[in-house]
């Protein structure tokens, strides 16, 4: 029998989110039919467990330090930063424009480089030939010899990464694909990629897209040829369609709520936002058993085990107050970059979520993992007593995450809330009528997700050239 000859494929993981991939939702068994594994890890990310996954997958393990190369010349920072916000102005961006707002004050000290960067926004904003023009003075000071070093030294054939722009390694290995004349293939790991991370600065081979929503995004707002897109389904969803509730019941003495908190970087608040919770459902008259479960990126500890964040310790000490509230924290590590400790955990989640009746979330990817499953969803953002959004641009104001793009998609699906007197309403509504919001949900979780029941296969037929 002739012998196939395999060609090399490096995995770049620079975060957490990327290894989750790997270790849960890529059928990387079917991959090695045609290809030979290099995992390119952030060292930060790799733990006896990944070692071990590797090894007994037979995958070549190269830590990397993915900040390595960070340390740009002033043009390339100056280019890279701009670019981070940028977007074609026929087709205005809500999320880019706030985004860049806040940038934009948080520099202003800085005259000079403040007004040259505004120039160049402008400019990239307005003119296509502009974009072209700053992409290529960026890729000329961009140095990939690190990365050309890494193709070359493990001949590699294939490169796939899990983010179009918004991660300065993957960006980079790109490039470098290009220099060195070998396939470059980008999987979009998240929902609000393409709406969120800014301008990319060199386009892969191939991007794999979610669906003809994300078609449309990566079109208008990356300038992405559709030539290169190909639709293949949100592949970690995959096994999740087919647990979707047909129904929702609340005809019980207590309901189960999750709470599902956010990044600590964007709002640190659970801790309000939880006591906000317990007594809309006290006013109700409603007994809930409330799970808290906070953002694994909240958790993040130093190397003495402590909380980077003390806001988390903030919460304990609220949910310790009550019995019937309890706190869910996802098993994770790492100060700068989080590892999540557990294998299959995009399964565990699912079945996790399954056990509540309603979900209450801060605009994070839980209000599109409740849709896909029916599960009813509010998103709250309004302000307390404790919690008053700032004057001044800034990413800590929920109220411009209720308006990205991303999350708009999903505005007739999961009521946004933006008072505790609607918050009230809301809850009862459900309460009253389960089914309320039962085909939106499904309808915006396909729309969003696309194929989920055929992605695998869509999948393994795209990386192959």
């Amino acid at each position: 029998m002739k012998k196939i000859l395999l060609k090399n494929l490096g995995i770049i993981i620079p975060h957490g989110s990327a290894l989750r991939l790997l270790t849960d939702s890529f059928p990387i068994k079917k991959m090695q039919e045609n290809f030979n594994i290099v995992v390119i890890c952030d060292n930060e990310l790799i733990t006896k467990r990944i070692r071990n996954f590797c090894l007994e997958n037979k995958f070549i393990l190269k830590g990397i330090n993915c900040q390595k190369n960070n340390n740009y010349s002033i043009f390339k920072r100056l280019l890279r930063n701009v670019r981070a916000f940028v977007y074609p102005k026929e087709f205005f961006n809500v999320t880019l424009d706030d985004f860049w707002k806040v940038f934009k004050d948080e520099h202003s000290k800085e005259k000079i480089k403040s007004n040259i960067q505004n120039i160049i926004y402008i400019l990239s904003c307005k003119y296509f030939l502009a974009r072209k023009i700053f992409s290529n003075i960026e890729c000329f000071f961009t140095d990939t010899k690190f990365e050309e070093s890494i193709i070359k030294n493990f001949m590699l054939t294939h490169i796939l990464t899990t983010s179009f722009s918004g991660v300065d390694f993957n960006d980079q290995m790109i490039l470098a694909c290009r220099r060195k004349k070998i396939n470059s293939i980008t999987f979009i790991q998240s929902w609000d990629n393409p709406s969120g991370n800014g301008f990319n600065l060199c386009k892969p081979d191939k991007i794999l897209s979610y669906s003809y929503s994300m078609n449309r995004q990566l079109e208008n707002f990356q300038e992405a040829n559709s030539k290169q897109i190909i639709t293949v389904g949100a592949i970690q969803y995959s096994r999740w369609k087919s647990y979707a509730r047909k129904s929702n019941n609340f005809n019980k003495k207590k309901l189960k709520i999750l709470y599902g908190g956010k990044s600590y970087k964007r709002f640190p608040y659970d801790f309000i936002y939880v006591k906000e919770v317990i007594n809309c459902f006290q006013d109700l008259g409603k007994e809930i058993e409330l799970t808290v479960r906070p953002h694994p990126l909240a958790l993040k500890k130093t190397n003495n085990g402590k909380y980077v964040h003390q806001e988390v310790y903030k919460l304990l000490e609220v949910i310790n107050k009550y019995n019937f509230v309890k706190i869910d924290l996802e098993d994770v590590s790492g100060e700068r970059l989080i590892t999540y400790e557990k294998s299959n955990s995009f399964n565990e989640m699912r079945d996790r979520l399954l056990e509540f009746d309603i979900v209450i979330n801060i605009f994070s990817t839980l209000a599109l993992e409740s849709c896909v499953l029916n599960i009813p969803c509010l998103n709250i953002y309004y302000e307390t007593n404790e919690y008053k959004y700032a004057k001044y641009p800034t990413r800590l104001n929920m109220c411009q995450d209720e308006r990205q793009f991303h999350n708009r998609q999903l505005y007739k699906a999961v009521p946004n809330i933006n008072s505790y007197s609607s918050f009230k309403k809301e809850i009862k509504n459900l309460i009253d009528y389960p089914d309320i919001y039962d085909k939106e949900r499904i309808k915006a979780s396909e729309i969003i997700l696309g194929d989920l029941k055929n992605s695998e296969r869509n999948f393994l037929e795209a990386i192959n050239f």
